[in-house]
């Protein structure tokens, strides 16, 4: 998903990590409304460096008015998953270990 979000950011082509993300959340992500507002992203989105994190996109997303932010809705969801997303499963691991 930050693969995603970053090759939208540099306006690369995000097509194989755009349909990987919209099959695995289905529900969550509409593959054609994120497209479109993955490319309003990248045109909106300030480029100040060449080394982004995701912490840079968060805190770029809480600069925009809430009339962008409705119409980004679906990137929101995007940048929230991956927040939300362990980076590995070995604590979770170890506490079904534990029990």
């Amino acid at each position: 998903m930050q693969e995603l979000l970053f090759k939208a950011i540099i306006a690369q082509n995000f097509e194989s990590e755009l349909h990987y993300v919209s099959q695995f959340y289905g529900d969550d992500i509409n593959e054609a409304n994120i497209r479109c507002q993955l490319q309003t992203f990248s045109l909106d989105y300030i480029k100040e460096s060449t080394n982004l994190t995701i912490f840079d996109n968060t805190e770029y997303m809480k600069t925009l008015s809430p009339a962008k932010k409705q119409l980004l809705r679906e990137v929101f969801t995007v940048v929230k998953l991956v927040l939300v997303v362990p980076a590995t499963n070995s604590t979770s691991e170890r506490s079904f270990s534990a029990l």
